[in-house]
């Protein structure tokens, strides 16, 4: 199965990629920025393959310089977004946690090559619904 890439520019959209997705991964990013321009490109890589790790994967592309002002203050207070490219994933609604070397984070900042993004949809896949924040 494809991965699909949507893209988000309103609250509406945002919830509504969270509500109909079982795996949404938010990819905040700027047309200028050049890691976030290296991971498009493991996402075009992606959108090719036929993985059946990535069958309930979307991934919802924001541009953090086009969006609407109430989607630009959720980036700004609920998710402190600071730099780009940053990105959050949820798993049946629920923001995932991560445990990293430097302990929990909910959020991954900068560009991952193409393997660390399937380890990290191949850790989401093998979660159960209680290991999601509320």
């Amino acid at each position: 199965m494809k991965i699909q890439i949507i893209h988000v520019n309103t609250v509406q959209e945002f919830e509504n990629a969270i509500n109909n997705s079982k795996i949404v991964v938010f990819d905040f990013w700027a047309d200028w920025c050049q890691p976030c321009k290296m991971f498009a490109r493991v996402l075009d890589e992606l959108m090719e393959a036929d993985l059946e790790e990535l069958k309930d994967v979307t991934v919802a592309k924001v541009d953090v310089e086009n969006v609407d002002d109430d989607l630009k203050a959720l980036i700004g207070g609920q998710f402190r977004i600071s730099a780009i490219p940053t990105m959050f994933v949820f798993y049946k609604g629920g923001l995932v946690q991560f445990q990293m070397e430097n302990g929990p984070t909910d959020r991954i900042i900068g560009a991952l090559p193409k393997n660390a993004f399937l380890q990290v949809i191949q850790a989401v896949n093998s979660i159960t619904e209680e290991s999601t924040a509320a």
